[in-house]
């Protein structure tokens, strides 16, 4: 039986010794945040016009070119969606005919399946085929020429571009125009043997801490929130939070895991002595404030698996550099891996991973991965494969596999997309606090209301940004107001009503920029912003669907074997690695992990068994 003091004790030590002082009584800051979040979300920048010398100064030294960014998303053709009956119907995060919301993956129905390869015109070999040119695709690229120069890879990017949801995107007026993130925005500096370090610290990016107790809470009445009563009420919620931790370490992490009673985060900190106050009042308020806070904020939804529960206390550093945050894992793959190797605009359709297809030179190729670039198909034929394309696509059923799946999506990948959907506005002038973030408030079953603010002039002085953030829930809540796929100018505009009741309409006034990332119906994202672990599935399925987890499924009792029993098809992507889960490092440490795999399995003298991402699942065998 594992105790508290063992698998999780630095979590609570990091959660109960981060207080910082409210000195100031005017305002209550939250301590609590600077522990627990992970930071997955997309923020930052820097103005592109006040500092292009100093990086050209920087660029210079380093003889990195600097990535073009442009200022519109790629767009890209969302797959038929199939709901139930067969008819087509609205796509993932929009509204069906009857009104329903239709949530990526559907509503009982599927997307339409790409039809598997015939063989196409052009062929091109290699002895590795990398999916997805994101933060897993270029690590594990690295790892394969660090290992052996001579070994062949080709990585097959949907997009033009390198990043996958790491994207930076211009935003603001002509004369103020910045660097914001669409996606994943921080880089954290506890974390042992993040490769991104080594590059931001080359190059001298920018990125400063970004301090989550940094923030200030006002009431539904536009007033500042008693700071006696917020700090009484969050240490109530801290108070049962331990507790929670310390049951489901003992209960949960044990060779009976699978038998656990999942009931979902909050459930358990009920059972913990967490109760959200009586509606209409302050407390019932301010309860669901510091519950989203911990939770929401988080995890981008109201509920997750206790099987995703606690989260890492991460050092948290910002990216506020004009060249986006592309340009760290664009200059990694420069420094790291041979792009002549990148297919850009090559979209995979179909994996055959039971293949026996001879070549001169001894090969035997065991894998088709089938394409196409919109002008014409190409068939790549290769050793192994590894994927990293999200858990949304792989959810949506956008990459048809042969033979299916043994273990399908639906039935054992846990990893669900969420939405974080970023609102963001800017004015002529600050009218706001000058602190990090602004929380309002809202009243009882108000989720459709923008009540957390985050202040990007703190980090971008003069560009006079800020930005509302929304959650899975809220933002579901929102488009089913609307009635459209995306949100109307009249609920962008809406969603400024709690900053004009705590500064006044007059003093708010009309923004001369607006932006919304809606990562929701973009499909090289997979429909959302990042995964969480939904309740009911198990560890022993998340080990069926993605294999490699010793403690968890024996070698090819998981997916992507073929009838020999070899591993052909490796999914990784930082939706597999546990420890560190859709964190940026995390895709990069699991790009690794998938390298290693298919390099032992190459017949390298490789160590697998080390990865970052699988020290939790060795609590399971002890």
């Amino acid at each position: 039986m594992i105790s508290v003091s063992s698998r999780v004790s630095i979590l609570l030590v990091l959660i109960m010794t981060t207080a910082v002082s409210l000195s100031d009584a005017a305002k209550v800051r939250g301590s609590s945040l600077a522990a627990h979040h992970h930071g997955r979300r997309a923020q930052g920048g820097n103005n592109m016009d006040n500092n292009m010398n100093n990086i050209n100064d920087i660029n210079d030294n380093n003889n990195i070119e600097i990535p073009e960014i442009s200022p519109e998303v790629d767009e890209e053709e969302t797959p038929e969606y199939i709901p139930p009956g067969g008819a087509a119907g609205a796509p993932p995060g929009s509204l069906a005919a009857d009104g329903t919301f239709v949530p990526p993956g559907g509503a009982g129905g599927s997307f339409a399946q790409p039809q598997l390869s015939t063989e196409c015109a052009t062929v091109e070999y290699a002895d590795v085929v990398i999916i997805g040119a994101g933060a897993a695709g270029i690590a594990a690229a690295a790892r394969l020429q660090e290992e052996d120069p001579t070994l062949t890879y080709r990585i097959l990017e949907s997009t033009e571009r390198v990043g996958g949801r790491v994207r930076s995107v211009q935003f603001g007026v002509p004369g103020n125009t910045w660097t914001l993130e669409d996606g994943a925005n921080w880089i954290y500096g506890n974390i042992k043997d993040n490769p991104l370090l080594t590059v931001m610290e080359d190059t001298g990016f920018a990125a400063p801490y970004n301090d989550y107790a940094s923030f200030i809470a006002y009431g539904t009445d536009g007033l500042l929130v008693d700071e006696t009563l917020y700090t009484a009420e969050e240490e109530r919620f801290r108070t049962a939070l331990e507790d929670a931790i310390a049951e489901v370490d003992e209960n949960l992490w044990t060779p009976a895991h699978d038998f656990y009673t999942d009931v979902g985060v909050i459930g358990l900190l009920q059972q913990n002595g967490w109760f959200v106050g009586p509606e209409n009042t302050v407390m019932n308020n301010l309860d669901h404030d510091i519950q989203w806070a911990w939770l929401d904020w988080e995890w981008a939804t109201s509920e997750v698996s206790l099987r995703f529960f606690p989260t890492a206390a991460y050092e948290s550093l910002i990216v506020a550099d004009p060249r986006g945050f592309e340009f760290l894992l664009q200059t990694y793959l420069q420094q790291n891996a041979n792009t002549t190797s990148l297919r850009t605009g090559t979209r995979a359709l179909s994996v055959a991973y039971d293949e026996n297809i001879p070549s001169q030179g001894g090969k035997t190729y065991k894998a088709r991965v089938h394409t196409n670039n919109g002008a014409q198909c190409t068939d790549y034929v290769a050793q192994r494969v590894i994927s990293t394309v999200s858990a949304g696509v792989l959810n949506a059923g956008l990459i048809q596999f042969q033979p299916p799946l043994r273990f399908p999506a639906e039935s054992h990948n846990p990893m669900k997309m969420a939405q974080y959907i970023k609102v963001t506005y800017q004015f002529e002038n600050q009218f706001w606090d000058d602190i990090e973030f602004i929380r309002v408030l809202r009243e009882a079953g108000q989720r459709g209301h923008c009540n957390h603010w985050q202040n990007m002039n703190y980090f971008m002085p003069g560009s006079n940004i800020i930005r509302c953030e929304l959650m899975t829930e809220a933002f579901e809540e929102l488009l089913q107001q609307g009635g459209q796929r995306n949100l109307p100018e009249s609920t962008i505009d809406s969603l400024l009503d709690p900053l004009r009741l705590v500064y006044g309409a007059d003093v708010v006034g009309t923004p001369i920029a607006t932006y919304v990332n809606n990562v929701h119906t973009d499909t090289s994202f997979g429909f959302g912003a990042y995964s969480s672990w939904e309740i009911g599935y198990t560890f022993t399925q998340f080990g069926q669907f993605y294999g490699g987890i010793d403690s968890l499924t024996a070698y090819c009792e998981h997916n992507g074997c073929n009838s020999l029993q070899e591993w052909i098809l490796h999914f990784s992507g930082s939706h597999t690695c546990f420890d560190q889960s859709e964190t940026v490092h995390g895709a990069m440490f699991a790009g690794q992990r998938s390298a290693n795999f298919v390099l032992s399995e190459l017949g390298y003298n490789v160590d697998t068994d080390k990865s970052p991402c699988d020290v939790d699942w060795g609590w399971l065998a002890r």
